[in-house]
């Protein structure tokens, strides 16, 4: 099994399909699958991992569970943030970056 060099992980895992134009399939399933593979095959902090879903994954949800999770957190932890679902890119002076909008 994997052993990590951390204290604590954190893992913050949100999937979102349910979008009024141009709906997803399959984001929900893959933020469920990372988040099992997380916690179940690589040890993350399963009592401190946080699955967010559709209507579950708004904005103020996200912000609340990186509050949460940063106070719990040691110095020697980590987070780990994943994200499924549609993004936006905009134009930068070294190319196509992801949206800093949140």
């Amino acid at each position: 099994m994997y052993k990590a060099e951390y204290e604590s992980s954190w893992p913050l895992t949100i999937g979102i399909n349910k979008y009024v134009v141009d709906p997803l399939d399959n984001a929900v399933t893959d933020a469920r699958e990372v988040h099992r593979l997380l916690t179940d095959s690589l040890g993350f902090t399963a009592g401190g991992a946080t699955l967010l879903v559709d209507e579950e994954a708004t904005r103020s949800a996200i912000i609340k569970a990186l509050h949460e999770i940063r106070e719990k957190a040691g110095p020697d932890d980590r987070l780990l943030f994943f994200f499924a679902g549609h993004g936006e890119s905009i134009d930068g002076p070294r190319g196509v970056y992801p949206s800093r909008k949140l």
